[in-house]
């Protein structure tokens, strides 16, 4: 059975970490470590309770850190062969998700070695469902979620989330790793996401236009024409909602 590390990173959202680490502790899969990386969120001990404070699989650290680098930590100090990254509010999609992906993985891993695994990624907004994202080669590395992928790691020369891909580091995260790993896409559902994170911020508009064009220009330097049409036609979507549909 493979180990998994799962990298939450954290800041005063006590909340969706309390709902992301039920989901986690209720899979029927067992061999999981999950790392809290908190941004020094005022009394967090207190608030997150004596369940997961003394569950001995779980690791709290306090990092004074953006997001990403939060995420990175988690990354540094996994030894495991896999990591997984799932933030505060998001869930797997059932009690036997991780079974069901672990399982599919290890059989993989005996049969081909190391590989990166994308799944389903189901978009919710307050208990609805908004739509499901469904990872491909066609339009790899858009509609694979950040968070519905499970990660090779390494000991040494490890793949981490790269600043100059300022807000969409998720993607160049996944970029970076589908340079150096084989990829294989899933159908089916793994995790439940609640939109409304760090990007989709109104303020962020113009620096996740910016990050959008530096995500293009990877996607053409590597030939990539169907996913670097997506993308132009998001960026062009997002253009025309932000200056006509306000």
């Amino acid at each position: 059975m493979i180990e998994l590390t799962i990298i939450t990173a954290h800041y005063n959202n006590i909340e969706g970490l309390i709902k992301t680490y039920k989901s986690i502790s209720s899979q029927t899969y067992k061999k999981w470590k999950l790392y809290i990386v908190d941004s020094f969120t005022p009394k967090i001990k207190n608030l997150i309770g004596k369940e997961i404070l003394n569950d001995p699989r779980v690791k709290l650290y306090k990092v004074k850190s953006s997001i990403y680098d939060a995420m990175n930590f988690g990354i540094l100090m996994a030894t495991s062969k896999y990591i997984q990254i799932l933030n505060s509010g998001t869930t797997y999609h059932s009690r036997f998700s991780l079974e069901k992906s672990m399982n599919i993985i290890e059989k993989l891993h005996i049969k081909n070695g190391v590989m990166l695994h994308f799944f389903n990624m189901q978009v919710m907004a307050k208990d609805k469902i908004l739509y499901i994202n469904k990872p491909s080669r066609f339009s790899h590395p858009l509609r694979c979620g950040h968070e519905a992928a499970i990660y090779p790691n390494r000991l040494k020369g490890k793949i981490l989330h790269y600043h100059k891909y300022k807000i969409a580091a998720d993607l160049g995260f996944i970029i970076d790793n589908a340079d150096r790993y084989k990829t294989v896409y899933h159908d089916f559902i793994f995790v439940n996401y609640p939109k409304g994170g760090y990007s989709d911020s109104k303020d962020k508009f113009f620096e996740k236009l910016l990050s959008h064009l530096i995500i293009l220009k990877e996607l053409l330097i590597r030939n990539k024409i169907s996913a670097s049409i997506l993308l132009m036609t998001r960026i062009l979507k997002d253009l025309i909602r932000n200056y006509f549909f306000k």
